[in-house]
């Protein structure tokens, strides 16, 4: 990667463009949106679930934050490291009851939960999981301000 000197002249930092397009994205706040998948896997556990209501929500929760906080990243259920992925519901007999929260699962039964990532810490701004109700947008926004 090169970068304009005071003279004009652009000289070679030797840092790949890659590696700081990465920190640069890195470094931005982010909101990370966990919500649940696959729901059709465990529509025996609960009747209530509808799939189709977290990308509903997801989908109001990026719109409001893009309108309100348009520096602010929005992510749906990042990439987990492959150790933390060893929990799956639906190859697990013993997790078929409604409040199943294994910590090695990702994304977790029935969770909506809303995280504010800055290069500084991670702040909980919602839980579905805790709260058993779904988020209100107005209160979604003014937390990650």
């Amino acid at each position: 990667f090169r970068e304009p000197a005071a003279d004009g002249a652009f000289h070679d930092t030797g840092i790949p463009e890659d590696l700081l397009l990465l920190v640069e994205a890195t470094a931005q706040p982010t909101l990370i949106v966990e919500h649940c998948v696959d729901c059709h896997t465990h529509k025996l556990i609960t009747l209530k679930h509808d799939e189709s209501r977290y990308h509903a929500k997801f989908e109001e929760v990026r719109r409001a934050v893009a309108k309100d906080l348009p520096f602010l990243r929005v992510e749906k259920n990042p990439e987990r490291e492959p150790e933390d992925l060893t929990h799956n519901h639906a190859k697990t007999d013993h997790c078929a009851h409604k409040f199943c929260q294994h910590p090695n699962v990702y994304p977790r039964l029935g969770s909506f939960e809303v995280t504010l990532r800055t290069s500084i810490k991670e702040t909980p701004i919602f839980s579905k999981i805790s709260s058993q109700k779904w988020p209100k947008l107005s209160s979604v926004v003014r937390k990650a301000r």
